[in-house]
């Protein structure tokens, strides 16, 4: 450009120049006087030099346009257009067309762009599982909410945070949960790709253990079915039988002990239909409930107990009835767990519920005094129990429940190694 420039000054000087030698030949030979000569150069410059300005000004102003329009494309402004005169003809109006289209061409791609984005974005946000987007240097430049969930913490305070800071480590090529507790739990899925000439990772989370239960729960299922089929086929006939022969047993020791063969075969017959339920799929109707009414009715069933409750979200949407039923055998289990502490003479069962709510879950909180979980690994597994008199299927009935309400029971012990804590989590 400034050596076309250059050119056109040039151009336009010797045009000038020529001009007035033309001027002054001509004077001489009609032999025009000296002021006559200066009169028409002083009017001829002005006039030569204003024109040169205009041409040049002409000349070049379509490039500055272009050069306007082509900074804006640089810092993706695609407002910015090139006038073009009402002609199609010129190499220029042509060249003023091909950047307009270009830049057209630019402002489609960008808004593509940036509407992937934001689907990728969205879908990122949406996903149940915490995913990590780190940098080359393995730091955090993008999570969900998931992930502040699983940080307990809002992610984007952690951005630019080595990941191994954040409970991650590479070994082996494999990425993997620093928390050996945690590595049987979460399963890491991970994908490298290459943006602005750098190496980035993707990483997501996915919680295995749902499917792990999952897979226990159908085994155990199965192992129920064939057990009760096996015993119901057995105890019909030996409940039947016991019951003829006391029925026309005259002698009292012989029906006596008959009908302990009838009881015990009906007992075990009890506990064989008890422990089907573990595997019912119950029918879920969900209502929005008043945390306040719940309690309000449940409270009087336990007066030996002192509850302390705490309510930032005035009700939660499940079951009524399948709730009720969950929360009290998470209560029963509290007031069991206290009787079997060490407590004073005027120590009583305190039974502190609480409520919370954040962006898509709510949380209820059991919390008490008694002697807490004496085995957190067991607790689900059916048939298990550290009770006495105890079945083993109330909390693995309990799980069932509130997985069915597309939710979340876990158990664990206070900090202060003082009682137990039940977390109900239920999607709003």
């Amino acid at each position: 450009m400034q050596n076309q420039q250059q050119w056109l000054k040039k151009l336009l000087f010797f045009i000038a120049l020529l001009l007035l030698c033309l001027l002054s030949i001509i004077s001489w030979l009609t032999s025009a006087s000296w002021l006559w000569l200066f009169t028409i150069w002083s009017i001829t410059i002005p006039v030569l030099f204003f024109c040169s300005e205009i041409i040049t000004t002409k000349l070049e102003k379509p490039y500055y346009n272009l050069l306007n329009q082509l900074d804006a494309l640089l810092v993706d402004d695609y407002s910015v257009q090139a006038k073009i005169r009402n002609t199609d003809k010129g190499i220029d109006n042509q060249v003023f067309s091909s950047i307009s289209k270009l830049s057209l061409q630019l402002n489609k791609n960008k808004k593509n762009y940036n509407e992937n984005n934001l689907l990728f974005y969205s879908l990122i946000q949406a996903l149940n599982s915490p995913v990590l987007l780190l940098n080359a240097d393995k730091q955090l430049i993008q999570g969900n909410q998931a992930l502040s969930h699983w940080l307990k913490k809002d992610w984007r305070l952690q951005r630019l945070t080595k990941v191994e800071q954040l409970g991650l480590v590479l070994a082996d090529n494999i990425w993997q949960v620093k928390d050996l507790h945690l590595q049987s739990k979460y399963k890491i899925r991970s994908s490298n790709f290459t943006l602005e000439n750098n190496q980035h990772h993707l990483l997501i989370l996915t919680d295995i253990s749902h499917e792990l239960r999952k897979m226990q729960q159908q085994a155990w299922q199965q192992l129920i079915r064939v057990l009760s089929h096996e015993i119901k086929n057995s105890l019909t006939p030996i409940k039947s039988m016991a019951q003829t022969l006391a029925d026309f047993s005259s002698q009292k020791e012989q029906k006596d002990a008959l009908n302990v063969i009838v009881q015990r075969s009906q007992s075990l017959n009890d506990f064989v239909t008890k422990y089907g339920q573990i595997s019912r799929v119950y029918q879920v109707n969900k209502e929005a409930i008043s945390l306040n009414e719940l309690f309000t009715q449940l409270i009087p069933l336990y007066p030996n107990s002192l509850f302390h409750l705490s309510f930032d979200h005035e009700s939660i949407f499940a079951d009524k009835i399948l709730l009720q039923q969950v929360v009290i055998n998470l209560i029963e289990n509290a007031q069991q767990a206290f009787l079997a502490s060490n407590y004073k003479h005027d120590e009583q069962c305190q039974i502190n519920i609480s409520c919370r709510v954040d962006t898509t879950q709510c949380l209820l909180t059991i919390k008490d005094n008694g002697i807490g979980v004496q085995n957190l690994d067991n607790l689900f597994v059916p048939f298990y129990t550290t009770k006495p008199t105890g079945s083993g299927i109330g909390l693995t009935l309990s799980r069932n429940i509130i997985e069915q309400h597309g939710g979340h029971l876990t158990l664990s012990n206070n900090l202060n190694n003082t009682g137990a804590c039940a977390f109900i989590s239920l999607p709003l």
